[in-house]
């Protein structure tokens, strides 16, 4: 189903936040969004996503590089701050396109020999 817990969404003034250690990088944009990454445990993290283990188990998951996006999750966050004329349009133009996919994945791996990368988009 995407999220396993609701993120902070910043409005108006975004404000770059990070935070660096020996186990984890995180940027964001605002310190709240940090703190809430540092604050996920395992169970709520996207370790535990069911959408996230799928996509990840196709592409791989020995790798040195990963780029995961919840399409679905993304849209629907999208939908859900349009309205109006502006909502009617995307329902027409744009959702009928959009809806099959459901995420994107890509693992890159560095090699001895051989660099490699492999791309997976999973569809409803």
């Amino acid at each position: 189903d995407g999220a396993s817990s609701a993120l902070p969404i910043p409005e108006g003034k975004v404000e770059i936040a990070y935070s660096v250690s020996d186990d984890v990088v995180v940027i964001g944009s605002s310190p709240e969004f940090v703190k809430h990454v540092l604050d996920t445990d395992a169970g709520n993290s996207l370790a535990s996503d069911a959408g996230f283990k799928s996509a990840v188990g196709r592409v791989g998951d020995e790798a040195t590089g990963l780029t995961y996006l919840d399409i679905t999750g993304l849209r629907t966050l999208a939908e859900s701050q349009m309205s109006g004329d502006e909502l009617a349009k995307y329902k027409t133009d744009v959702q009928p396109y959009l809806e099959p996919f459901d995420a994107f994945a890509v693992t890159s791996e560095v090699g001895s020999d051989l660099d490699t990368t492999t791309t997976v988009i999973t569809v409803k």
